[in-house]
């Protein structure tokens, strides 16, 4: 997985990425809906238990009441005499108090509509809104209760469209001692359906659910419809058959009745019903916006990202010359200017390799020039040796010493000029010089005078053969010829710091402050020999100065002071040969 990610372009991982999101925005809504569909439907289920429970207990408060106001009346004495008379006399006697006793009961009890004594040879009385044909009716359907019937029971039937609900209770003589059957008859209550219709309608029933009451056998008693018998009974089974309902239920005590509660789902998915819609818009939105981020990240990142990859490309390694050239802002606009610094940098690399390629091509033919130099005026070394160890003979013969000094010291510079070491002692420089000045004391016995000043410890050391002598020559052309008297020229060497430092200083006239500015600025540029320096200078203090840097380094060198008219002072500094 991670390697697909890691060869996906750029573009490619922004739009998955924006896919990605848009697919978990849609999925948590998604969540979401179903999550408050089944917070509604619990909320409706738990509402509608709890209305259930209510009603369950008003309608049962109903009967209760029922319950014991007939068991009161059941037990009165006025009945119990009335149902044991055996004669009209005695029935028409006690007659007057039952009436008043029954006739209390239904004026005092508004569940109670009417009301009949039934005696098991079906001798009947009515009383209230109990006429023949709903009696009829009753012991029709619930004939064989009556003869079986040992305690209250609640019954309903069905007449003229509309159900009648009845309080059968069994009436016996408690005061008789005979083990015979002791029932003297039965009290049939017309309950007034009101009571119990209003209890499950003025139920505060929310919108979702619908509450009916049905008996043991699934028998519509009520609901909370306003429909008739026959709609009511229907819409109960229907609701009973119908998966689309939550159903809930609760046995009412007192009868063998249970009220249900449905509750429907397509009713709680309504209030819903603009959620999905709100998902689809919400996700589209999402999505444009989503979108317009792919395209806004597009435009600023991928595409520039893309053109600065591509100008890389073209530049590729041989063309550091060239630059990227994007109008790109903010950190793109960074790495742009920093790509282009440091296209700038590897091209001044480029170019510093190439003048060092060049400058060590030329330093190697300036050498091979300088060795060629060398040879040329290596023309017959023995003859010039030998014409002047002659000359120094013919000196010693006519007794002429300055001759024979004369030609000892051009023999010494010569021998040493020409020997083939690179490098030599101190000591063996400095004799050279002495050699060379003790020509020019000669030649200027007035003139010229010079103090040497090198400690011992440094006569040893190693130097580069002909440093210091062209110097003191340099001195003397440049700074002493003109003087007529009082010329002097100082040799001093010291260590510091791990370096040897040399000054040759003289009296002379000194140079002009622009040349030495010059001739310094000359000497302190980065090491670049050009070839006509030998033909200029020859081994003057230029070429030395090169000579220094190209064996030693570059930190190493000449550095010159002068006044005019008081002399001039050339520094050279060389690190210490071990």
């Amino acid at each position: 997985m991670k390697n697909i990610i890691k060869q996906m372009t750029l573009k490619r991982k922004i739009f998955s990425l924006i896919a990605v999101a848009v697919f978990f925005i849609i999925s948590f809504q998604t969540v979401s809906y179903l999550s408050i569909q089944n917070v509604i439907e619990n909320r409706a289920k738990d509402y509608s238990q709890s209305t259930i429970f209510q009603t369950k207990t008003a309608v049962e408060q109903t009967l209760d009441k029922v319950e014991n106001r007939t068991q009161k009346f059941a037990y009165n004495t006025y009945l119990i005499d009335f149902l044991k008379a055996d004669t009209i006399e005695e029935k028409i006697k006690v007659h007057p108090y039952v009436e008043n006793v029954i006739n209390n009961l239904l004026e005092n009890n508004t569940e109670f509509r009417a009301a009949a004594l039934v005696k098991e040879n079906n001798w009947r009385n009515f009383y209230g809104d109990l006429d023949y044909f709903i009696y009829q009716k009753v012991v029709n359907d619930l004939g064989e209760k009556f003869n079986n019937l040992t305690r209250g029971q609640f019954e309903i039937i069905e007449h003229k469209g509309e159900i009648i609900h009845f309080y059968l209770y069994p009436i016996f003589d408690l005061h008789s001692s005979s083990n015979e059957n002791n029932k003297l008859g039965t009290a049939v209550i017309r309950i007034d359906s009101n009571n119990i219709n209003k209890s499950i309608r003025d139920s505060s029933a929310n919108q979702y659910t619908t509450f009916f009451i049905a008996d043991e056998n699934d028998r519509f008693i009520t609901s909370s419809l306003k429909s008739n018998l026959i709609d009511n009974s229907k819409a109960f089974e229907n609701y009973n058959r119908n998966s689309e309902y939550i159903v809930q239920n609760e046995r009412i005590k007192f009868a063998n009745w249970r009220i249900y509660g449905f509750t429907s789902r397509n009713k709680v998915a309504e209030d819903l019903k603009q959620f999905p819609l709100m998902i689809i818009f919400s996700s589209l939105t999402f999505v444009i916006l989503l979108l317009g981020i792919g395209f806004i990240l597009n435009q600023n990142i991928t595409k520039p990202v893309i053109k600065i990859a591509k100008s890389m490309d073209l530049i590729g390694e041989n063309k550091a010359n060239q630059r990227i050239n994007l109008d790109i802002n903010g950190e793109l606009g960074i790495i742009v200017e920093d790509a282009n610094n440091m296209l700038k940098k590897i091209e001044n690399l480029k170019k510093h390799e190439i003048e060092m390629q060049t400058q060590i091509y030329e330093t190697k033919i300036s050498r091979h020039k300088a060795e060629l130099s060398a040879l040329q005026s290596q023309i017959n070394p023995h003859f010039l040796y030998n014409t002047l160890e002659c000359m120094r003979s013919i000196g010693a013969v006519y007794e002429s010493q300055e001759i024979m000094n004369i030609s000892t010291a051009m023999a010494d510079i010569f021998r040493y000029s020409i020997k083939s070491n690179r490098f030599v002692k101190v000591k063996e420089e400095i004799e050279i010089i002495e050699s060379y000045l003790r020509i020019m004391k000669l030649r200027f016995p007035e003139r010229i005078d010079y103090e040497i000043d090198i400690k011992k410890q440094i006569k040893n050391k190693k130097i580069i053969k002909m440093l210091l002598q062209p110097i003191v020559e340099n001195a003397f052309y440049h700074g002493l010829e003109s003087k007529t008297d009082g010329g002097k020229i100082v040799i001093k060497a010291e260590i510091k710091d791990k370096n040897i430092i040399f000054l040759i200083s003289d009296n002379g006239k000194g140079i002009k402050e622009e040349k030495l500015n010059l001739l310094n600025d000359s000497l302190n540029r980065v090491l670049k020999i050009e070839i006509e320096d030998f033909k200029k200078h020859g081994i003057g203090i230029l070429n030395i100065n090169k000579r220094i840097k190209l064996n030693y380094g570059e930190e190493y060198g000449l550095k010159l002071d002068s006044k005019i008219d008081q002399g001039t002072e050339v520094e050279i500094i060389i690190p210490v040969e071990k």
